[in-house]
């Protein structure tokens, strides 16, 4: 199981973010500046709980845009 973040402790609670629902049925809500950081080489993808799967469940809905086409 994955952590649970209190978003009282986040400095900017209203940052843009991805709600990103799994394949196992749970969902995961995580900043963008995560995202921003992993594609400057800031951090890891490997930092995310649940890495294996969200990451999955990305490029599922993402090869679902080009079969709506």
């Amino acid at each position: 199981m994955g952590k649970v973040i209190d978003f009282n402790t986040i400095k900017d609670n209203n940052a843009p973010h991805f709600t990103i629902a799994t394949l196992d049925g749970n969902a995961h809500i995580i900043p963008v500046q995560f995202f921003e950081d992993v594609i400057e080489g800031k951090r890891k993808i490997t930092d995310l709980d649940d890495f294996d799967i969200i990451i999955r469940s990305i490029l599922k809905e993402w090869l679902e845009e080009f079969d709506d086409a």
